[in-house]
């Protein structure tokens, strides 16, 4: 400790390197002791550490020794009881002591705890624990875990303050870049600085009534942001997000609204890369709004289609209509999606009601014997159980038509066996009648060897053609004779002809050739 004139008032030694110091009044006596947080042999964190609390005068008033090297202090009274607690990382575990040193809590990181603070997020009265480590950790009361945020590769400071003057404040961490946090640990902001944000904290410079972000950066600079800006940077980011949402929703006019508000703040920012995400949202609700009227249209025809189908008694040609009408009125108009509904029950109804009685008829054919009308009755019957998904109706549908097509092939197999009969009726009568008319040439054959055996001529009857003779006294007419009948016998074999030229029978051998020619 030094004193005023720079000398030095006291000095103590402790367990190990000291790595965290707080001040801090733990017994309200108007002074305050001084609290070191040590780090173990050669500084190496793994090492058991202390806490070791000295009064004003330097007269040690406990020491606690904690598993780990300590990196970092804060006192705070978290249970609102009137007396301070101390907190402790050490490493990646948490202690939360009495100011006696009694342990009262603790919980766990999932890296070095290099920052602590304690602050009333929600305004409720109760004190929330925030932890910097591998990531931004906070902890009720009672120390239990209420929500991570993952800011970054490792958190080396934190602070708290009110940003934009909403009553509520916002949790600032330095890692990898500058986060601004809600209390609910969602991101609401983030700046780079090229390298790694080492340390910040937040006062009112110019005293305007906002409070200024101060950096201190990896890259050798300290960097100082206006919360004016960052005010104006969330008002932007707020338009931004409510016209995402509203474009989401379909609301295209507050969409427009809301974009064109958050453009114009980065505009006035300077902020190029947020004019052009809120000129790209622009463009997207511009196509939408077009796409929009081409659905609108495209729905209007459909509904039409569907209402002049119902009218005319094509139900299910409604239903299909309606159903592509009533997705199309989803996104825009409810009140169409009602009379679409409307319409495909309507549609089903009838359905139901024509499927019933195609079933009755197809049934009643099928008693009369009549499958080829129960059969197609029965199809219809299937099909539109189908299309209103009567699951019972399908069933009993199918069951007809399988009854239908047993009683078709029965039916077919007792026709193709009666015409299989007459076949072979009509077959039979044709071998018998091929054999008669065999049986006949045989005979004939037979009787015709039999007498060329036996030399007996056959006699033919050979009528000439009459010749035409002319008449001298007449010039030239040509009178017809009277066709000359004949009698031609076919004589035997020459070798065994008798002639008989006494009794004027018979003729000579070129006269017998020429009958025998004449014939043939």
């Amino acid at each position: 400790v030094i004193n005023e004139n720079g000398g030095w008032e006291w000095v103590r030694p402790v367990n190990g390197e000291i790595h965290a110091l707080y001040a801090a009044d733990l017994y309200k006596s108007g002074f305050k002791e001084i609290i070191a947080g040590t780090v173990g042999r050669h500084g190496v964190l793994n090492y058991p550490g202390y806490i070791q609390v000295f009064n004003s005068s330097g007269s040690e008033i406990w020491k606690y020794k904690t598993e780990k090297g300590i990196l970092s202090l804060s006192v705070d009274d978290i249970d609102n009881d009137g007396w301070n607690e101390i907190l402790v990382g050490c490493q990646e575990y948490f202690y939360a002591l009495d100011n006696y040193g009694k342990e009262e809590g603790n919980s766990t990181t999932g890296g070095r705890i290099r920052a602590i603070l304690a602050t009333d997020l929600e305004k409720d009265g109760d004190r929330e624990i925030i932890l910097g480590s591998n990531d931004v950790y906070v902890l009720d009361g009672n120390f239990k875990r209420k929500w991570i945020n993952k800011a970054g590769t490792e958190v080396y400071d934190l602070d708290v303050a009110d940003l934009d003057g909403d009553g509520n404040v916002e949790v600032i961490v330095a890692s990898d870049k500058l986060y601004i946090l809600d209390k609910d640990g969602k991101e609401r902001w983030q700046n780079s600085t090229g390298m790694s944000v080492m340390s910040v904290c937040t006062d009112d410079l110019n005293s305007d009534g906002y409070q200024e972000l101060i950096v201190g950066s990896a890259d050798k600079n300290v960097y100082v942001f206006q919360s004016k800006t960052y005010v104006k940077r969330l008002d932007a980011r707020r338009y931004y997000t409510r016209a995402n949402k509203f474009y989401s929703s379909g609301n295209y006019t507050e969409a427009k609204k809301n974009a064109e508000d958050a453009k114009r703040i980065y505009s006035e920012l300077g902020d190029s890369k947020g004019i052009k995400e809120c000129e790209e949202l622009l463009e997207n609700i511009e196509n939408s709004e077009n796409q929009i009227i081409k659905e609108k249209e495209s729905a209007r025809e459909y509904y039409e289609k569907a209402r002049n189908a119902y009218l005319s008694g094509e139900y299910k040609s409604a239903t299909r209509y309606a159903y592509k009408a009533k997705y199309k009125y989803l996104s825009f108009n409810m009140e169409k999606v009602k009379e679409c509904n409307e319409i495909i029950n309507k549609s089903i109804e009838f359905l139901k009601l024509d499927a019933h009685t195609y079933f009755e008829n197809a049934s009643k054919y099928f008693e009369m014997g009549d499958y080829e009308n129960a059969l197609l009755y029965a199809k219809k019957a299937n099909e539109d159980y189908e299309f209103v998904k009567d699951e019972g109706g399908v069933n009993k549908s199918e069951e007809l038509i399988v009854k239908i097509n047993e009683a078709i092939g029965k039916k077919e197999k007792e026709e193709f066996l009666v015409k299989g009969d007459l076949i072979t009726l009509i077959l039979v009568g044709m071998i018998i009648l091929a054999l008669i008319i065999l049986v006949i040439l045989i005979i004939d054959l037979v009787i015709k060897r039999k007498q060329n055996i036996e030399g007996k001529p056959e006699v033919k009857v050979v009528v000439e053609r009459p010749r035409m003779e002319v008449r001298k006294d007449e010039k030239e007419e040509k009178i017809p004779k009277e066709p000359i009948e004949k009698k031609v016998i076919k004589r035997k074999p020459l070798g065994k002809i008798v002639k008989d030229r006494s009794k004027g029978e018979g003729s000579s051998l070129r006269g017998l050739m020429g009958d025998e020619l004449r014939e043939v």
